[in-house]
């Protein structure tokens, strides 16, 4: 009996000693694993209910462990969405960024862009087509841009045709067409011969208003783009500068002068619009 009571205390205590090293075999294999997580920033919550635990044949609770694992997301660092938007600038008075490129030139051009699309809204976009609207409508050459009148006679036939006349000028014709035509003054040129170009003036209409409005937006595209060009002109000069930081503090300066007077040309182009449709 003796024999018999000390084998089964001998097996018992295998099966515990087994027990034991799974045990801790789990618990440092689930260790291991919690440390990773941690390294890896998820929050590690550790809670326990011993209320609802599992009653084992013995009577005996086996308390349950709650692990929650909460990944957080790793912080990306925010792209630079505006290409012109510098990462890095310094401070510099207008003396050193003039020993780089002229500043009151390029605030000049800009400003004078500004008062050309004035102009060009005053005399070009008029219910009351006349000679003088025709003078200083540009008319793009090889390798300049000049007003009409410099390559053509202008005349007024009654009042509502006007007739142009390039005798001293036949080869300008084609560029007379095209200037015509993209004016935004709602004009239909027909040319008679090898140097003559009729123009009827178009009736004042509610059609001829909503042209003209159009014409405003196509004026002041063009403007957009006589500022991008300056702009990228300028920038030229300036990246020719070795220093990273001064060249985009330039940049920067240079960029907001432009949108600022991008923004009065929009505003100008809003208001002849309203004038157009409303008068």
């Amino acid at each position: 009996m003796a024999f018999r009571t000390s084998r089964l205390l001998t097996g018992s205590l295998q099966n515990l000693n087994t027990l034991c090293n799974t045990v801790s075999h789990s618990s440092n294999s689930i260790n291991r694993r919690l440390s990773y997580l941690a390294n890896r920033g998820a929050n590690i919550c550790l809670d326990t209910h011993p209320h609802s635990g599992i009653k084992n044949k013995d009577g005996i609770v086996a308390t349950q462990w709650c692990i929650q694992i909460r990944h957080k997301g790793r912080d990306k660092p925010k792209k630079n969405t505006d290409k012109h938007k510098p990462n890095h600038t310094v401070e510099l008075d207008k003396t050193t960024i003039s020993e780089i490129v002229d500043v009151d030139k390029y605030e000049q051009q800009l400003a004078n862009i500004l008062e050309n699309l004035r102009h060009e809204y005053v005399h070009k976009l008029s219910l009351r087509t006349n000679v003088g609207t025709f003078d200083k409508i540009e008319v793009k050459l090889d390798n300049e841009t000049i007003p009409l009148n410099q390559v053509a006679s202008i005349v007024q036939k009654g009042p509502s045709l006007i007739v142009l006349n390039l005798s001293q000028n036949i080869k300008f014709v084609p560029a007379v067409m095209s200037a015509l035509q993209s004016s935004g003054m709602n004009l239909n040129p027909q040319q008679e011969g090898p140097s003559t170009i009729y123009v009827n003036i178009p009736k004042v209409s509610r059609d001829h208003r909503e042209e003209l409005a159009k014409g405003a937006k196509t004026i002041f595209n063009n403007t957009k783009e006589k500022l991008d060009k300056l702009f990228a002109e300028t920038m030229k000069k300036v990246n020719k500068t070795k220093s990273t930081e001064i060249k985009k503090t330039i940049e920067s300066k240079l960029l907001q002068d432009k949108r600022k007077i991008q923004a009065d040309a929009e505003a100008l182009m809003k208001a002849k619009q309203k004038e157009l449709l409303d008068s």
